[in-house]
């Protein structure tokens, strides 16, 4: 059972009325469209603030090769309420969304939920690690670690069939948790 903490006070900007006329105008640089700016830039970091992961979850590959594990307990915000959940073997299971073509790199969000349940979303592969398009992680979970796939061996990578540290397809899996600061690196 994950301890859960009240929700902490987060105050969203919301702009003056008056102040969204001058909203969609080409290099608008009214005292207005500033502040407007400057809110949506505090909204931002406000929401992710508010979904931070505060330790190091150890993600690694797995007893089961194909998925993906924490070796530490994980201590976690999701919409400013905490939650810990305790190390899990064989945690998240990749599916057929996290595919990627021999030569090509992907990214993969490795997430939970407020129950600590598993979640993960796929980015769009690319030829070059730089070249990734990742999806923007869905408010209700929590981004606890980020995995790269870049298979160089024989063959394609298929989530929940290849192994993670197959011989012959050679994803190259490297994770990275995303304890807070690093978070923001990845986001940036």
């Amino acid at each position: 059972m994950a301890y859960v903490q009240p929700v902490l006070p987060v105050t969203i900007y919301q702009p003056p009325l008056e102040s969204t006329a001058n909203l969609g105008r080409v290099n608008d640089n009214s005292p207005a469209a500033h502040s407007i700016q400057m809110g949506q830039l505090f909204n931002t970091i406000m929401q992710a603030l508010n979904s931070m992961c505060f330790s190091v979850a150890g993600s690694a590959i797995a007893t089961t090769t194909q998925k993906a594990k924490t070796v530490n307990a994980v201590q976690y915000t999701i919409k400013g309420k905490a939650y810990t959940k305790a190390a899990a073997d064989n945690f998240w299971t990749l599916d057929t969304t996290c595919n990627v073509t021999n030569g090509n790199w992907n990214g993969i969000w490795l997430m939970m939920d407020a129950s600590g349940a598993a979640q993960f979303a796929a980015g769009t592969q690319a030829s070059s690690q730089a070249g990734i398009v990742m999806p923007t992680p869905n408010v209700a979970y929590c981004v606890i670690a980020y995995l790269t796939i870049n298979p160089t061996g024989t063959g394609n990578f298929v989530g929940g069939t290849t192994s993670l540290s197959d011989g012959t397809v050679v994803p190259n899996a490297v994770f990275y948790d995303m304890t807070f600061p690093g978070y923001f690196s990845l986001l940036t």
